[in-house]
């Protein structure tokens, strides 16, 4: 029994050495500490690196605005793949090895030709295939493979949901109504779930640089999402030219859009409002935030009225950290203070009992200073 508990000890060992030894992985679907350019639906361009798990997330490329883009980097020092995002210069060396294919996208397959990645096959982009890799004998290999489904299965594609059927293929179930997204996920087992859903948000952003200003601004959605309504006309980003009193392009004090994206908010800590008693909250809590005069102005004149039921209101206040998660802010020029802010607004006719969030942080206007508010009624 000793020997057989010794020699167990060694081969985990040797399993978990670290050393990313070709030979100590050969046929795994990845090499323990590489990390790779991906790409997810509901994230975007992405960086996995590859565990004992498989490839895992690890952070998210902002393309949109800055021109970042991930780059596979053959690293000839360390032996390894590194994923950078970068801006506009691309690694020093080479972006892949030889012999290597690899997945792109997770819907192709790429290969190494001349240092650089070239698309080599296409797999169906109906959900039924993606293109699967392994590392064997020192090399990648990627290749289109039909994906494998269990009953009951869902996932996310772009021409909406894909289900599972008893014989194990994958079959459309339509897209997701206008207002709505695809939203997917792995549960404990592994086995993906996809579902329909969305909330509207209407944020207002403010603008504000020192002398006038040529900006780029648009809006990106990690976990999935669209912009559906906005003035000016949003298209794929806003290019406006800025005044220091923020007026936009000559016409408009703000941006604003209507978005629609998973309901990942906040809603455990909040306060309970009376509505005759909410334009004094609403005017008191942004001054506390740090919006001022128009911004306030702007927000009791759309939303009192709309928000003049006779009851109660529950404001879930979302932080930057919250926001962040679900829609992010991208401008072609950093702004010296930045201020996000959201109210997930429920009504309800009689009282409840809610936690108290934190007071808000102070908040300083420096320089070039961007503000947005916005609210989700649930």
């Amino acid at each position: 029994m000793k020997w057989i508990i010794i020699i167990s000890a060694l081969l985990l060992i040797a399993a978990c050495d670290g050393t990313n030894d070709p030979a100590n992985n050969d046929g795994a679907i990845c090499r323990n500490g590489d990390t790779r350019c991906g790409y997810s639906l509901t994230k975007g361009t992405i960086i996995n690196i590859c565990s004992e798990m498989g490839w895992e997330y690890v952070s998210t490329c902002n393309d949109a605005i800055y021109g970042w883009r991930c780059y596979d980097h053959w690293d000839n020092i360390t032996g390894k793949y590194n994923a950078q995002c970068l801006q506009d210069t691309k690694p020093e060396g080479a972006e892949c090895k030889l012999n290597d294919t690899l997945c792109k996208w997770k819907t192709s397959v790429s290969a190494c030709e001349n240092e650089i990645l070239v698309d080599a096959e296409q797999c169906k982009t109906d959900g039924t295939e993606l293109c699967s890799e392994t590392y064997k004998n020192g090399a990648y290999n990627a290749t289109c493979q039909k994906r494998i489904c269990s009953q009951g299965e869902s996932v996310c594609r772009t021409d909406g949901i894909y289900s599972c059927n008893e014989t194990g293929e994958w079959v459309s179930n339509g897209d997701c109504p206008s207002n709505q997204v695809c939203y997917d996920y792995q549960d404990d087992e592994g086995k993906w779930h996809a579902h329909c859903e969305g909330v509207d948000a209407k944020p207002n952003i403010y603008l504000y640089p020192t002398s006038p200003l040529d900006i780029a601004v648009k809006i990106g959605f990690p976990q999935g999402g669209r912009v559906t309504v906005s003035e000016p006309l949003y298209n794929d980003g806003w290019g406006v030219r800025v005044t220091p009193d923020g007026m936009i392009d000559g016409q408009w004090r703000f941006l604003f859009y209507e978005s629609v994206q998973p309901n990942g908010w906040q809603r455990e800590r909040g306060y309970l409002v009376p509505t005759d008693e909410m334009e004094q909250f609403f005017r008191n809590d942004l001054a506390a935030r740090g919006f001022v005069g128009q911004e306030i102005e702007d927000f009791i004149e759309w939303w009192m009225p709309l928000l003049a039921e006779p009851g109660y209101l529950i404001v879930y206040p979302q932080d930057d950290a919250v926001i962040r998660t679900l829609e992010d802010l991208q401008l072609s020029v950093t702004p010296n203070s930045l201020l996000r802010h959201r109210y997930v607004i429920e009504t309800t006719a009689e009282p409840v009992t809610i936690e108290p969030p934190d007071d808000p942080a102070l908040f300083t206007r420096d320089g070039f200073t961007v503000t947005e508010w916005g609210v989700i009624l649930l």
